[in-house]
C-alpha cells in the first residue's frame, strides 16, 4: 500500500497511521499533536520518506514513542521536528523484535530537530 501527503493529527497511543503486517509506503508526511505517530507490527514493513512533525510539545513524563515498531520493519528518511511549549518526543522510537526491547531517546529542549534517516532493527538472516 502506498499514500501520499498524509496528514493525520491527533494524541494516539495506539498509533494515528496502523500497519498490521502489511508494506506500506508513505510519500510525505505531517503529522500533529502528542503520541505515537506510526504503529507497525507483525511482520509488517514501512518506509516513510518525508516527515514534518509539528507539535505543541510533549510533557517531561510523556515517553510514548513517535513511531512504535513490533516485529517489523520500519524506515525514516528526511524527518523534521518543531515542538513549542514542551519537549520534542522525548522517545523517537521504539523498538521490540523476538523479546527484546531498543528505544532511540533524545532529550531535548523545545525547537527544531531533523534526521537525515533512521533504518530500524533489521531482521537476523542466516540464523545469525
Amino acid at each position: 500500500m502506498w499514500c501520499r501527503q498524509l496528514n493525520p493529527e491527533g494524541d494516539s497511543d495506539a498509533g494515528l497511521v496502523q500497519n498490521r503486517g502489511a508494506e506500506l509506503w508513505i510519500l510525505g508526511a505531517k503529522f500533529e499533536g502528542r503520541g505515537t505517530r506510526i504503529r507497525t507490527e507483525s511482520g509488517g514493513k514501512t518506509e516513510v520518506v518525508g516527515v514534518f512533525n509539528y507539535g505543541p510539545g510533549v510533557a517531561d513524563d510523556d515517553h510514548r514513542p513517535m513511531f512504535a515498531v513490533n516485529n517489523a520493519t520500519f524506515r525514516v528518511f528526511g524527518l523534521r521536528e518543531l515542538a513549542f511549549g514542551g519537549n520534542c518526543f522525548l522517545t523517537k522510537v521504539r523498538e521490540q523484535k523476538d523479546g527484546e526491547l531498543r528505544e532511540l531517546t533524545h532529550q531535548q529542549e523545545p525547537g527544531w530537530i531533523g534526521w537525515a534517516v533512521y533504518d530500524g532493527w533489521q531482521p537476523k538472516t542466516n540464523g545469525q
